[in-house]
């Protein structure tokens, strides 16, 4: 028996590892290599241990040497989030907090410096940096061989300087009282983050609890590493241990307002550092089943209400409209209470509505199964891969659905991963303007609920290592009382335009539908993404800081570009969705050349063919030969016309592609076949 569960365990950690990104434990030993080069290269102090600079020596006064690190900047080094549990998976970047002495636009030079003096010291450790983001709390993205490292930095001398070395249980509690703002949320974050995973610490429970959380926020399309997710891998940590800490009932969060500054963050200290385990929950009983239960049972936990219709649904039409099965003001503050006690984001009522269905949902189909099966690994991870088998919209909660399509030609993949990251931001300011007009106009008991698939999603069939990138984001909506959404969301792609990020035209272009019933979505077969865009290293500024001991730099060798392999032609039917989509063109101004079997070359107005096999208008894709643009002739009375797609000649004036702008120009300037006469 035991042997059987050890497999069943190996199986869905296997799973686990080919599905979600999660490492193994050797990935887990490079990466504290790596992340311990990162703290070598931190620490100011290279010429030797730093002392004690709170003692003196016999006669009472600091020796020189002591008084010459002082005077060094002092820097260390934390890591947090799902780091510093040792959950973070092979797709995510390791989160790290750095306190200091010295200013940020200081540290951004210090931190260079280092860099290049590590890239001489230390080859073989191939460190790059691949973004740098200024401000008051300064952002590196370090890579360091395979493994990427995010640095965030804060200022706080007082601080710092009571801590005496770089583990988190270094970091006194006395000492938060000099924190600002900023560092008092981080430092709490990485005590209670360490405290939790020494309470919890039994074999691999805690690590398989995680992932499993975060597998399931990933296939219901809740979960993102960034602030378009409802979930992320902070809150996931957070919500977990509150559950754990707390009994079988809600854990009531009640801030005192009475309470002075100081009993304050007293308060929120022993509140996250103190509430310890229960003896019901104490950590030998908190195996991974018992945990995974509580954990959704203290979030999902409904009223007697009849679920078993919906046991494997997971989406529309999940409950009727019954306020009892939605959150009550005070589970609203409870809830909102939580997210304030770890700091975790700001979230609206729409983004709590979604997860306690969420949550309800699958407390429903775990309470239904026979509770025999609890302890069997299988039963888990057939349930987790039965949910992400199920098609994306069936899970996508709302009604009404919009689809944001947008297409790339382009062949700068670091243009496109731009573009990307700028419309995930720009796709939550809109989810936000949408929850703000759906609320504000529901006249419904119910509250509406908004739920944006934080991934770009695919067809099925395609292929991600094609040069050509076409998606979708969808966004689900409940209960909008047919408001018309039409002019917030032109408004919305008219300033995507003008974003320095947004490709020109030739190489990327957005559209939306919205679909008002699941009939309109049952064509749509679509996976999330796998794509990923790496973006190239950064030179470093030119500094001249004597901080360090001076070596020589060596100029930085521009690496460089392969060479680019022209994407193939794009294919009638890219041509004809262009056409249909992109508000910059009309087609009403194209015709299409096809080759009849009978009559030959034959022209009909691109706006005609049709792709259903059984619209008596279709032509089949591969006898399509050209499509035409018809354009104004001032000089003349008729319209000029012009190949804009040419399949033998693999002319593309769309999309660029084929090799069509080397060899025919941008323009086609270079193309001089005519279009042939025709009536």
């Amino acid at each position: 028996m035991a042997d059987d569960t050890n497999n069943e365990e190996l199986i869905l950690t296997q799973y686990f590892q080919d599905q979600f990104h999660v490492p193994t434990p050797g990935w887990w030993e490079e990466a504290n290599l790596a992340f311990q080069t990162l703290q070598k290269l931190l620490d100011p102090s290279l010429a030797g241990p730093e002392e004690d600079l709170d003692s003196q020596d016999q006669g009472g006064i600091p020796s020189a040497r002591r008084a010459r690190i002082g005077a060094l900047p002092k820097l260390v080094c934390f890591a947090t989030e799902s780091h510093a549990i040792q959950c973070t998976t092979r797709n995510e970047t390791l989160e790290c907090v750095v306190f200091g002495t010295i200013s940020a636009s200081l540290f951004i030079d210090v931190f260079w410096e280092a860099i290049q003096k590590a890239q001489v010291e230390y080859p073989d450790a191939n460190i790059v940096v691949s973004s740098v983001q200024p401000g008051a709390h300064p952002v590196f993205v370090v890579r360091i061989n395979s493994f990427t490292f995010e640095v965030q930095y804060g200022c706080c001398e007082p601080f710092v300087r009571r801590i005496h070395n770089k583990l988190p249980q270094s970091i006194p509690l006395a000492a938060l009282q000099y924190c600002d703002e900023w560092s008092s949320k981080q430092a709490i974050r990485i005590l209670w983050l360490t405290d939790f995973a020494q309470k919890f610490s039994i074999d691999n429970t805690l690590h398989h609890v995680y992932h499993y959380i975060r597998a399931w926020a990933t296939v219901q399309g809740l979960y993102a590493s960034s602030n378009i997710g409802s979930l992320t891998s902070i809150a996931i940590i957070a919500l977990l241990r509150h559950a754990l800490s707390s009994g079988s009932e809600q854990h009531h969060v009640k801030p005192n307002a009475s309470d002075t500054t100081d009993q304050n963050w007293e308060n929120s200290i022993i509140a996250s550092l103190s509430s310890g385990f229960g003896s019901e929950s104490s950590p030998e009983n908190l195996d991974f089943k018992t945990t995974i239960r509580k954990f959704f049972t203290y979030y999902g936990k409904v009223p007697d209400i009849d679920l078993t219709p919906y046991h494997m649904e997971c989406g529309t039409g999940l409950f009727n409209d019954d306020e009892d099965e939605h959150l009550t003001e005070d589970q609203i503050t409870q809830w909102i209470n939580t997210y304030d006690l770890y700091h975790l984001q700001n979230v609206d009522r729409s983004t709590l509505e979604l997860l306690y269905l969420k949550f309800q949902l699958m407390h429903s189909i775990i309470e239904s199964a026979p509770t025999e099966s609890y302890p069997h690994f299988s039963y888990w991870k057939n349930l987790l891969a039965s949910i992400q088998q199920q098609d994306v919209p069936a899970k996508l909660v709302g009604e009404d659905i919009i689809q944001i399509d947008f297409v790339y030609s382009g062949t700068s993949s670091l243009e496109c991963g731009r573009w990307l990251d700028m419309l995930g931001d720009r796709l939550v300011a809109l989810r936000s303007s949408l929850t703000n007009l759906t609320s504000s106009s529901s006249s419904s008991s119910s509250p509406s609920i908004l739920h944006l698939w934080p991934q770009p999603l695919v067809d099925q069939e395609a292929d991600d290592s094609s040069p050509f990138y076409e998606g979708c984001f969808l966004l689900g909506l409940t209960n909008i009382d047919s408001l018309d959404l039409n002019p917030t969301l032109e408004k919305w792609l008219s300033s995507l335009q003008k974003d320095k990020s947004t490709p020109p035209n030739q190489k990327g272009y957005l559209s939306y539908t919205m679909h008002t019933s699941s009939f309109e979505t049952a064509h749509l077969h679509l996976r999330p993404s796998t794509r990923t865009f790496h973006h190239p290293p950064i030179t470093p500024p030119n500094t001249s800081l004597s901080t360090f001991s001076p070596t020589p730099t060596p100029s930085a060798t521009p690496t460089p570009t392969p060479t680019q392999k022209s994407p193939p032609l794009r294919t009638a039917k890219d041509i004809l969705h262009r056409l249909l989509h992109d508000p910059s063109y009309s087609i009403e101004n194209h015709l299409i050349g096809y080759r009849d079997r009978h009559a030959g070359v034959m022209f009909k107005n691109a706006s005609d063919w049709k792709l259903d096999t059984m619209d008596e208008e279709w032509i089949p894709e591969h006898k399509i030969l050209y499509f035409i643009q018809t354009l104004p002739d001032q000089n003349k009375n008729k319209n000029k016309k012009r190949f804009i797609w040419h399949r033998e000649q693999k002319l593309d004036l769309l999309f660029g592609s084929g090799g069509s702008i080397s060899r025919w120009g941008i323009h086609g300037e270079k193309f001089n076949i005519e279009v042939p006469g025709f009536t």
